[in-house]
């Protein structure tokens, strides 16, 4: 599965790595935006394809040692309740802000 992205199998599954902000929405109308910036979106320049979005993270953060959490589509919120007592909380929205 990862190879059509060139990442390395071994990549961890199930955990949260980090956070990050996300602070803006690009679209993809025109092939040249798409091949200017492909060391933000990492795709391959044959899957342009007109409409495209990319979404745009600020203030990232690499946790110590990763969360396990199960994962789904799309963004979404996460309640996390940790061995020592703690709960960890984050939200995919700004509405929870």
């Amino acid at each position: 599965m990862f190879e059509a992205f060139d990442m390395p199998e071994d990549l961890p599954k199930g955990v949260l790595m980090g956070e990050a902000f996300m602070t803006d929405v690009v679209q993809y109308n025109t092939k040249d935006r798409w091949l200017e910036e492909m060391d933000k979106h990492l795709n391959r320049p044959e899957w342009f394809e007109k409409g495209l979005y990319g979404f745009v993270f600020t203030d990232q953060t690499q946790y110590a040692l990763p969360i396990p959490c199960k994962g789904r589509l799309n963004f979404f919120d996460v309640d996390i309740y940790t061995s020592k007592g703690h709960n960890l909380r984050f939200f995919a929205g700004p509405e929870h802000q």
